[in-house]
Order: C-alpha cells, then sequence, then structure tokens
C-alpha cells in the first residue's frame, strides 16, 4: 500500500506557506505529503514545484543540507525577498552543523536562525516544525562550541540584565547546560544531586523568560556575542 501522495499547490496562494528550498534527494515526496497533511491550513511547497518569490505569505523556510556551504548568500538571498520568514537550516551530520555554527555564529544568532537535524522520526520532524511555527528557534547544544565565551558571559553576569539576576550556582549550571553537558553529568561534576541541577535549571528557566533549556542556552549565546 502506497502512502499519501504530495500534490504542489497548482498557482500561488494567498494561505501562509512552508518552503522546502532544496532537492528532492533531501526532502521527499512522502516528508512533504505528511507535512502537508499535519499542517493542512498552510500551502507546501519546494523548490522544484514553485520559485518562492510568487509567495509572498511564505513563513517557514527550510533549507536542504547541501546548501550549508552557501550559508551567507542563501541567507541574504531568502531575506531580501521574504524577510518575515523564519529560516532553518537542515543538517545531516553534526559535525558539519557544527563548523558552519562557529563560522557564523553572531549572523544565527542575531536573525534566529535555526539548525535542525534530518535524521529524526517523522512524528519529530512536526514537532520541530510546530516549535518554528510557533516563532522559536531551535539550536542543539551539543553545536555550540564557544565554551570559553558562554562561560565568561555567565561568571561576568554584566551584559544582560536578566544574567545578573542568576545565582552563581545557576549561571554554572547555564553555562554548562550550554555546552551540551545532560543533566547527570552536570551533578557529577558539580558533586551536587541530578534533581537539585533540575531545580537549579528550572529557576534559570523562570530568570531568563524562556520556555526550554534550549532558549537558555540561545539567550547566553546572544549575551556572548
Amino acid at each position: 500500500m502506497s502512502g499519501p501522495r504530495y500534490e504542489p499547490p497548482t498557482a500561488p496562494s494567498a494561505r501562509r506557506a512552508i518552503y522546502f528550498d532544496g532537492s528532492g534527494l533531501y526532502f521527499s515526496e512522502t516528508l512533504l505529503a505528511a507535512i502537508a497533511r499535519e499542517f493542512a491550513e498552510l500551502s507546501v511547497f519546494c523548490t522544484r514545484d514553485s520559485d518562492y518569490r510568487h509567495h509572498p505569505e511564505i513563513q517557514l523556510v527550510l533549507v536542504a543540507p547541501d546548501r550549508m556551504t552557501e550559508f551567507g548568500t542563501v541567507v541574504t538571498e531568502l531575506m531580501s525577498v521574504i524577510p518575515s520568514a523564519r529560516l532553518v537550516f537542515c543538517y545531516e551530520h553534526e559535525d558539519q552543523a557544527r563548523a558552519m555554527f562557529a563560522e557564523h555564529r553572531t549572523r544565527i544568532v542575531e536573525q534566529d536562525i535555526s539548525l535542525m537535524p534530518t535524521n529524526v522520526r517523522l512524528d519529530t520532524w512536526m514537532s520541530y516544525i510546530r516549535l518554528f511555527l510557533q516563532g522559536q528557534t531551535l539550536i542543539a547544544t551539543s553545536l555550540i562550541g564557544a565554551v570559553e565565551d558562554c562561560g565568561r558571559a555567565t561568571r561576568s553576569r554584566s551584559s544582560s540584565p536578566a544574567l545578573q539576576k542568576l545565582t552563581a550556582r545557576e549561571a554554572e549550571i547555564l553555562a554548562l547546560a550550554a555546552q551540551g553537558e545532560q543533566n547527570k553529568l552536570i551533578a557529577s561534576q558539580l558533586k551536587i544531586s541530578e534533581h537539585t541541577v533540575k531545580l537549579h535549571m528550572h529557576r534559570v528557566i523562570r530568570k531568563l523568560g524562556v520556555r526550554n533549556r534550549t532558549e537558555a542556552a540561545h539567550f547566553l549565546m546572544r549575551s556572548a556575542s
């Protein structure tokens, strides 16, 4: 039994849209069909269907991994035409994404660009897209390589009023979390219980006014830039 068939829009639509920038090598018809069915209120189309310049209502753009080497050009081109769209660069290999983040960190942080792994389950794809449509940003903490900058930002806590609200222990835990350390490892390193780490992280999230651990790390990156 075949899966759902992807039917690209026959003409530009006034509805909000999700645009997949890249080849079918990364964005298959099966994937696009599933996303179109899950987000039926939106138009879903890709490079092979239509020029994005004809769709002014694009809300979200997902860029294929093979365009990561053109990061600067792609961002400039897309933002000049659809400046209000959220950009997501998809990646297959974490090393590749980490290198791109290190090279373009300031622009990624300032323009709220997300980095998303493609080798995830379909339900995770849906969760990520829902998160992006809600205006959230995703950057895995394991991609954050600027450990010294993050640690310095939390130790000084002088660049942001919100960071100044953190206690020394909360700042320490945030810096470790931003380096990609999991709660169990943080607890072991600081010689405290994992439950205590969770409590501190909960307070960090509340004080920074963010929604989750990833957003807390993203907040720290902004302050460290």
